[in-house]
């Protein structure tokens, strides 16, 4: 059996080392991606600077510990999170690039997974699985981290609070949640950090929204919400409709003026 000295084992450990960005609030782990030390250094940054910001807006288990980023390039995922430790998907990040000139263009989605992260509480994968998603993209709302459509010869859909009927607690769409938060937080601005506590305490109910809501359960708020997007999406509507009437009617005016004017001159030059 052939024996490894012990120096070829520190001079391993070693090199994992210093594939380690330490920051102030959290470590970038990006062993096995050398080349990707300067985007390691940008993350640490950009996470030391955040993580304060984000804790401003929500508690969560355990909040001040530290949180691990590693690396990975894999197909069909943007990241992870598990526990304090947060998994950037390297490959999703340069369809980023490829989409809008940048991989910094999605840094909201870095501040989605520290939300996770300092949130970290039990049993996500429940009923309660669209709170999280709305948390964490509230929280990327909230820090200005809104990412427009790209529209160019790379298509891909922008981050940002929106609607979609039917769609407001499905964790899947995520800024959708975040809309109803937002409607949620307008009319009860305690909301989040209610939620927040029952969720980090694991003593969840939905009766929360009827204590929060004047009775109100959580079916009839989403209804609520739906019906008021869908009376702003149809008056949108017809004010656009009337708008492509009026400039139908505007452009026939001037059409019949320029030919009223033509026939004018016209007969002018006929009776010289």
């Amino acid at each position: 059996m052939t024996v490894i000295p012990k120096f070829y084992y520190e001079i391993f450990d070693m090199i994992e080392m210093s594939a380690v960005k330490k920051g102030k609030f959290c470590r970038v782990d990006y062993s096995g991606y050398p080349e990707e030390k300067d985007y390691a250094n940008h993350v640490a940054t950009l996470a030391d600077d955040e993580i304060p910001k984000v804790k401003s807006i929500h508690t969560g288990l355990d909040p001040d510990k530290e949180i691990t980023f590693k690396f990975e390039r894999v197909t069909g995922n943007v990241a992870g999170t598990g526990g304090k430790e947060i998994t950037l998907n390297l490959k999703y990040l340069d369809d980023i690039k490829n989409a809008y000139g940048d991989r910094n263009k999605d840094n909201g989605c870095i501040i989605h997974k520290i939300s996770h992260a300092i949130l970290m509480a039990p049993n996500p994968l429940t009923n309660k699985f669209w709170m999280f998603e709305a948390l964490a993209d509230y929280v990327r709302h909230m820090r200005g981290y809104r990412r427009e459509d790209a529209v160019g010869a790379v298509k891909m859909e922008g981050a940002y609070p929106h609607y979609e009927k039917g769609n407001a607690l499905n964790p899947n769409r995520s800024q959708v949640c975040a809309h109803f938060l937002l409607y949620l937080e307008k009319s009860q601005p305690r909301i989040v950090k209610e939620l927040v506590n029952e969720l980090v305490s694991n003593s969840y109910d939905e009766t929360i929204f009827q204590r929060l809501f004047n009775g109100k359960t959580l079916p009839e708020l989403v209804k609520m919400y739906e019906d008021k997007e869908d009376k702003i999406l149809e008056e949108k509507r017809i004010a656009e409709e009337q708008r492509i009437r009026d400039e139908k009617i505007k452009n026939n005016l001037w059409s019949r003026l320029f030919a009223a004017i033509s026939g004018f001159f016209g007969r002018i030059r006929k009776n010289k």
